[in-house]
């Protein structure tokens, strides 16, 4: 590589996801991209990206390169600001990766004003819960319930999420339930109910394991994978369904359970440890830990 175009050819294409994507915010046409691309890898002696589908995903040596280019072009623009005063606008595609059910519910709205107030900034919000490969450019930032333990992320703890039983009010009449009878609930406590909840291969979760025993004897009504369908079976009228709190408050369901009496979900958020300060990542870190803050007594289920 000679100079710092080279890695904004990488970074541009790594961002973007395809040359003529990458060489529009570059301002080239996309068949000089193409060369431009294929003269970095001749010069770096491999393949800097792979196409997956329609888009190129940066190889092994790929995410180096991209790293370092992030590494680059973060000094640069606080170089920028430095010697010209003022905040560096954020810019470039950035990808979250999160618990489906922290992304349309919770993420995508609350994040809206964050969005609009930094237009050349375009964020994808990606369901994930896999332990996350940010050294591959799955996502730039991964927000999961289990704590990531690879070497090369800086991980934070960013918020507790609250979870309870909830059901719709025309099924808590109809089954004869009482919701003041909640706070200590016992094995076997919804037995007789129509019970909703994940299919078996993904009942593992220490809330899942505390749901199953409450619903021992409830009739399996309903198996579906994701908090949305469990949401819309409960709504429905269907049956009971371990939802959280943040969600089953603002559907104005029920609540059967107390949340502290339910294991909490830690949501821990990680970022490659070398991008960290990146301005537009160390910008929408903060953003979201701040979201978290704010919306902590809805996440918590009014716990605290």
């Amino acid at each position: 590589m000679q100079d710092w175009d080279d890695l904004k050819i990488a970074l541009a294409i790594a961002r973007h996801g395809t040359l003529t994507a990458a060489g529009r915010a570059l301002g080239l046409n996309q068949s000089t991209m193409g060369r431009r691309l294929a003269a970095l890898e001749a010069a770096v002696g491999r393949p800097l990206f792979e196409r997956q589908g329609q888009s190129l995903v940066a190889t092994q040596t790929g995410a180096r390169v991209v790293t370092a280019a992030e590494q680059m072009a973060g000094t640069m623009a606080e170089l920028a600001v430095e010697i010209e005063g003022g905040a560096a606008p954020l810019e470039g595609v950035l990808r979250v990766s999160a618990p489906e059910l922290l992304i349309a519910p919770f993420l995508a709205t609350r994040l809206s004003p964050f969005i609009a107030s930094h237009p050349g900034l375009s964020l994808e919000l990606v369901s994930d819960e896999r332990p996350p490969v940010l050294a591959r450019r799955d996502s730039d930032i991964a927000l999961r319930f289990a704590l990531p333990d690879q070497a090369e992320l800086f991980v934070r703890r960013v918020a507790f999420v609250a979870f309870a039983v909830y059901a719709a009010p025309r099924y808590v009449l109809a089954a004869g339930l009482d919701p003041e009878e909640r706070r200590a609930p016992a094995p076997g406590a919804f037995a007789g109910c129509d019970a909703i909840g994940p299919p078996p291969e993904l009942s593992g979760a220490a809330d899942a394991q505390w749901f199953a025993r409450l619903a021992r004897g409830a009739r399996p009504a309903l198996r579906v994978d994701g908090a949305a369908g469990q949401l819309a079976a409960v709504k429905s009228g269907m049956g009971v369904a371990l939802l959280p709190c943040f969600l089953g408050d603002a559907e104005s369901l029920t609540r059967l359970t107390a949340p502290g009496a339910c294991p909490l979900r830690e949501v821990w958020l990680a970022v490659h440890r070398d991008l960290r300060h990146a301005p537009r990542l160390r910008a929408t870190i903060d953003q979201i830990s701040a979201v978290m803050k704010r919306e902590r007594v809805a996440l918590m289920g009014a716990l605290g």
